[in-house]
């Protein structure tokens, strides 16, 4: 597998943040497309390394993720979590969503229409939706999920030329 040379991170993403101190989309892109959850003390206990690291993993064709991620993750759990990290080395699973809405591109979710009126901003129309990336929709949906304004949400949509 190749990795990309440099994490595949946002602007507004690294506006944010310092040191790979949150999860960026990337990361949670997968982790979501496998049906995984990483606790933010997990994310900590990792090396900031390993952080870089697991956000080169591309994604592969069709929007999925790429299959050596989550193994490359258990591996990296095991090697840097311990009971005085306040962190585990097992990744609790669900069962990820069939058909998430950033998959549609005959329509704009809901949750982000709300999202860009309770920040002021147009919404994305269909044909703008569609000409977006696999990540790009997957972030605005996750930028939109919560019932008020998100701080990154109007710095994507301009970073996404929206």
């Amino acid at each position: 597998m190749n990795l990309n040379e440099t994490p595949q991170l946002f602007q507004f993403e690294t506006a944010s943040q310092t040191g790979m101190k949150f999860m960026p989309m990337i990361v949670r892109f997968h982790l979501d497309l496998l049906g995984l959850h990483l606790s933010f003390a997990q994310w900590q206990a990792l090396p900031e390394g390993d952080r870089e690291k697991l956000a080169c993993f591309p994604i592969i064709e069709n929007a999925q993720p790429a299959p050596e991620f989550g193994r490359a993750l258990q591996a990296m759990l095991h090697a840097h979590t311990n009971a005085n990290t306040n962190a585990n080395d097992e990744v609790q699973r669900f069962a990820p969503d069939a058909s998430p809405a950033w998959q549609n591109l005959a329509a704009v979710p809901d949750d982000v229409i709300h999202q860009a009126r309770l920040a002021g901003v147009h919404a994305p129309g269909v044909a703008q939706w569609a000409r977006l990336t696999a990540l790009q929709r997957y972030a605005l949906c996750k930028l939109s999920r919560k019932p008020q304004v998100h701080r990154d949400f109007t710095a994507a949509m301009r970073e996404f030329g929206l």
